[in-house]
């Protein structure tokens, strides 16, 4: 009757209570035929809540299909916080680009603009310092012919003498 129950345990799946896996009938206690027949309704009774018990209970071990399930699940559930950790990390260093970008374009539009204004600067003091080179080129062109107009006089007068 042990082996039995042991083998009704096995179809269930579960392991068997200790209380149904000791079982007398009687033989296996050396008592003789007798004392298994007394006990035969016992025992179907015992098989029978036994076997009622395991489905009403759903007292199944994992499988390990169902082991591997729940580890895929675990592992699901692990790399999916992973993932959005990740995609946090990739959302606060796009934040961080867009962020550098700007400031870089800014001080890119401000270089240029102090590029733009030294250029005029430059131009504006060239034009000065020609403007000024020209004036006095042309001031001492006057003043030279001047001085030509006045040498050329006096030649004149210098030749009208006898």
């Amino acid at each position: 009757m042990h082996s039995m129950v042991l083998w009704l345990a096995g179809l269930t799946g579960c392991p068997a209570p200790v209380e149904w896996a000791v079982v007398p009938t009687g033989v296996e206690n050396g008592k003789g035929r007798d004392m298994g027949k007394r006990h035969s309704g016992r025992v179907i009774v015992a098989v029978t809540s036994f076997l009622v018990a395991a489905a009403l209970a759903g007292c199944q071990q994992p499988t390990p299909s169902e082991k591997q399930a729940r580890l895929l699940a675990a592992e699901n559930i692990d790399l999916k916080q992973r993932l959005a950790d990740q995609q946090e990390q990739i959302a606060a260093l796009q934040h961080k680009h867009s962020e550098e970008l700007q400031k870089r374009d800014q001080e890119a539009a401000r270089c240029q603009a102090r590029i733009e204004a030294m250029q005029k600067d430059l131009q504006k003091g060239i034009a000065e310092r020609v403007g000024d080179v020209t004036t006095k080129v042309m001031d001492e062109n006057a003043q030279l012919r001047k001085q030509v107009e006045q040498l050329q006089a006096e030649i004149e007068k210098l030749k009208a003498r006898p």
